[in-house]
């Protein structure tokens, strides 16, 4: 077997391997008459021989191209290199990769400093590759598309639970929310006034985030904080490129994960905010005076998480229901569902000779009638 420098120049390409997906490996025999290759894989500091046919082998790039900015520019495009780069810029903390116009995000699962609003100014105006990948990248070219050609523009972001969907989103609505933001020198009194209106507009539909994920965001196995909803956000601008406005279509809610969640999971997050940010006497007037995991819709999946802090969620909760004009009686009445939801989980029913049922207890059909306003015989 060679040895020493003779080793680096044996043939290496990318072969299948089933911890990492793929290794390099040095072809030490091709056997051209089967076309099969005997390979050295490298593996975690080790060296492995294994067998494979010459159709897997998949060419290296030059060491030169590890890390480039967009996939395109390497010499060999194929998924082991793809791959191969994605993992060599994540370990540098750089999670964003282009493919062309498109971008890959990797979920660092940290917080990074690459999202301050100097970051954002240094992107405005600003060509895709011209900066290294960012999304501030991506939706600075939608914006200034739409300028340009006068026509709606979208951007969409997809992944599996846990990739980054909900926080990509709301780093893109903050960028779009800067472009769309009035000049500070805007003229006359007319232009002033609607200069402080869309400024207001702009906090408006960024502080839209935490109660959509206070009511459709749950924590899942692979995601503390995983959408359990499509939603297709629009932003509106005018012909000055001022934002004016916004609304968000929500469709196929996880409807089932009210009444039962699976083992490792949790509720949508606004019932455990209910537990932790509501005070006791406001509890007692939702008759809540069990803990969160003895009731029957929150008993089945976990009820504290040490990576997210109810409280303060729901105190962000509240300052965002309150910046886009939901009043305070129309936020009692809010948490006063989800109370009426609690306890009509709790209602029990016993069977009868004549193979029906009755209720049981009905404290808890009591209470859920009186918070939902009806009649405890309509319930």
């Amino acid at each position: 077997m060679p040895t020493g420098k003779e080793e680096h120049k044996l043939p290496q390409f990318w072969f299948p391997e089933p911890v990492h997906g793929y290794a390099i490996g040095d072809v030490l025999h091709h056997d051209h008459d089967r076309d099969m290759m005997q390979v050295q894989l490298h593996v975690d500091g080790t060296k492995k021989t294994h067998n494979f046919h010459a159709s897997i082998a998949k060419p290296v790039n030059p060491v030169n191209l590890d890390g480039v900015d967009d996939n395109t520019q390497l010499m060999h495009l194929h998924e082991p290199s793809l791959l191969h780069n994605l993992r060599y810029r994540y370990a540098r903390n750089l999670i964003y990769t282009y493919t062309g116009y498109i971008m890959i995000a990797i979920n660092p699962y940290k917080k990074l400093d690459c999202y301050s609003d100097e970051r954002m100014v240094q992107y405005r105006g600003k060509s895709i590759g011209v900066l290294a990948p960012h999304l501030y990248a991506m939706a600075d070219r939608a914006f200034r598309s739409m300028k340009v050609d006068g026509t709606s523009q979208a951007i969409l972001i997809s992944g599996e639970s846990g990739a980054g969907k909900t926080e990509s989103s709301k780093i893109v609505m903050k960028y779009l929310a800067l472009c769309g933001s009035p000049p500070k020198s805007a003229r006359g009194t007319e232009e002033r006034r609607a200069s402080d209106q869309l400024s207001s507009l702009s906090e408006k539909v960024l502080g839209c985030n935490p109660i959509l994920e206070s009511f459709g965001n749950a924590k899942t196995v692979m995601n503390h904080n995983s959408s359990r909803f499509g939603k297709f956000t629009r932003i509106h601008f005018d012909k000055r490129n001022w934002l004016v406005g916004a609304d968000v279509v929500t469709y196929l809610l996880e409807k089932s994960r009210v009444v039962t969640q699976s083992a490792g999971e949790r509720n949508y997050h606004c019932f455990y905010q209910v537990f932790a940010g509501l005070s006791a006497a406001e509890r007692g007037a939702l008759q809540l005076s069990k803990s969160a995991g003895a009731y029957h819709y929150l008993e089945s999946g976990v009820v504290q998480v040490a990576a997210i802090n109810d409280a303060e969620r729901y105190a962000d909760a509240v300052v965002a229901m309150r910046t886009i004009g939901i009043a305070a009686e129309a936020q009692r009445g809010m948490y006063s569902l989800l109370a009426a939801l609690l306890h009509l989980g709790d209602i029990s029913f016993t069977p009868t000779d004549d193979d029906a049922c009755v209720v049981g207890a009905r404290e808890a059909l009591t209470y859920s009638a009186e918070l939902l306003q009806l009649p405890v015989g309509t319930v």
